[in-house]
Formats: C-alpha cells, structure tokens, sequence
C-alpha cells in the first residue's frame, strides 16, 4: 500500500483493522483527504497529502471523534458535505443523523437528527444540486427519508417506503423512487431522482443499504 492509517489508542498506535471500518470516503474539496467510519462508533478525518509518502510508517488521522454516536453504536456511514470542506456528515448504529463541523473540534455533533430511522441507519448521501443543503438517508426501518441539514431538529422533508420484490428467486431487488423536493427558500430547491437499494428476507422488512441521486 501506498500509506497505512492507523488510529491512536493510549500512548501507542493502533491500526484501523483494530475495530472494523464501516466505510471510507474522500473529500471532493481537498486533494488527499479521506474520512473513515468505525464499528467502535469512532469518525476519523485524514490527509495523505500533508504527511507526504511515509512508507510503512502509520499515518494518525489529523481529526478524530470518539463514540460519535454514542458508546457502542457503529458509525455506519458518512458524506463529506458538497458544499462546505469542513462539515462532514454520519448515520450511525443509533439510528442517529448527525451533522459535524470539524472547525469546531469538539465530540459533540453540530446539529443532530436523535431518531432518523428505527432499528438504526445504513446509508446517506448528499444532493448533489442542493448546494449541500439535502441529504438523504436509509435504514433497517425500510424508508429512505431526505433531511435539511439545516434543520435537523424536524421531521424529513419526505419519506420514501422501498418497495422490494419478493417474487421467488429474488431475495432482494433495487427500487428506485422519484422525490420531487421543493423546499421553502430558493436555495434548497432541488428536483431529483433517488434510487435506493433494498433488500430482505422472504417476509422480512427491507431495509435500504444504498442510496444515489
């Protein structure tokens, strides 16, 4: 590899593989920065391009948060916001969304969705015409649900239930749903289309593991 992560633990490295990373996505704003998500609830930001090419040497990430939803929850995934470098947005374990500023550098989200989905989250992903304003997001619940980030405190500008086709042979199918979202201000109008993943067992609730505009 052309780098190793490696998170801190106590006085010592250790390296990512130490809990399970639920997911790893790169900043479309700065050359050479990712973020990661962890089962141990941990979120960890990193950037290649400031530490240069260090071999086998463990690269520490330049901002950590700690049981960012909660204790146990995992971190299950995150965004990196369209519109703002430094905000960054997760679902966890919790069925929280959380929205975080990492100018701020505190453990405590900026804003936060406590109950986003029940049974907890799966997916999200940002508008990519809501100048970061929208983000929608799936979960064990069966519903993909589009949010304000702005207003996280409220309910979702809309829910949308996946369909999923439980003909034989298809254990799971891709449902695909048009949200039509129009918000109150200029500046939050979006029309587009959502496709989600989904997928159960036979008589099961589906539960929506991707999402893409």
């Amino acid at each position: 590899p052309v780098a190793r992560l490696a998170v801190p633990s106590g006085a010592a490295a250790a390296p990512v593989a130490a809990s399970t990373c639920c997911g790893i996505v790169w900043s479309p704003h700065e050359e050479g920065v990712l973020a990661s998500c962890n089962s141990d609830s941990s979120l960890h930001v990193w950037n290649l391009v400031k530490v240069g090419r260090c071999g086998d040497l463990p690269i520490s990430p330049v901002h950590s948060l700690a049981e960012a939803h909660g204790a146990k929850p995992a971190v299950c995934a995150l965004a990196f916001s369209p519109a703002a470098s430094s905000v960054l947005a997760s679902i966890g374990g919790d069925g929280a969304l959380c929205a975080w500023d990492l100018r701020a550098g505190g453990p405590s989200p900026t804003v936060r969705a406590a109950s986003a989905h029940n049974g907890g989250g799966l997916c999200l992903a940002f508008a990519p015409r809501s100048q970061g304003i929208l983000v929608a997001t799936g979960g064990h619940d069966g519903l993909a649900k589009v949010w304000d980030i702005r207003r996280l405190g409220g309910p979702p500008l809309v829910a949308l239930r996946a369909p999923v086709d439980e003909r034989p042979g298809n254990a799971g199918a891709v449902a695909t749903a048009a949200a039509r979202l129009a918000s109150g201000d200029s500046a939050a109008k979006a029309i587009g289309m959502l496709s989600t993943a989904a997928s159960a067992a036979r008589g099961a609730l589906p539960a929506v593991e991707s999402l893409t505009w």
